[in-house]
């Protein structure tokens, strides 16, 4: 079974326009005088570039897909031209799954894995990993119908063992 999320790319381009925006403004302000104030703004202007580059590339430039395979979850990060695994999880090493807004508050330590498309997403679900004596949260935006099979998948394995 395999799911890609659509992701919310509006939201995405929206922070990127207003960013942009701001960027511009710190920049034209920063011409009109030569203080301090201006170095300040450049500055402020520069950081803002940098995150709108970094909304882009985190956001806009690749999708994600989630397999369930008879053995494992894994997910894929696609780009225009390139593929690649970056999770590959025995459903053994998944303790549990859960939404994002009904979880826990998270242990401090926890290593933190982010593989969601939006923004700002209600649909986000946790998944607790536990890598020998390591505890890591994934964190993607399964449909409700996959997170079903992956969570019997889950108990079913638990059950097994």
């Amino acid at each position: 079974m395999k799911f890609t999320p659509k992701g919310n790319r509006i939201q995405a381009i929206a922070v990127c326009i207003t960013l942009s925006i701001s960027a511009l403004v710190f920049f034209a302000f920063s011409t009109i005088t030569d203080t301090l104030a201006s170095t300040i703004l450049n500055t402020l202007g520069v950081v803002l570039v940098m995150l709108t580059t970094l909304v882009v590339t985190r956001y806009l430039s690749f999708t994600y897909t989630y397999i369930l395979d008879d053995f494992e979850f894994i997910i894929i990060n696609r780009t225009i031209n390139k593929e690649y695994t970056v999770c590959r999880l025995y459903y053994s090493d998944i303790s549990d799954i859960c939404k994002a807004k009904t979880a826990k508050k998270l242990e401090k330590g926890v290593k933190k894995h982010n593989y969601s498309l939006s923004v700002y997403s209600n649909e986000l679900y946790y998944l607790f990993v536990e890598c020998g004596n390591d505890k890591e949260v994934i964190v993607f935006e399964p449909d409700a119908f996959f997170a079903k099979a992956l969570e019997k998948r889950i108990k079913n394995d638990i059950i097994l063992n």
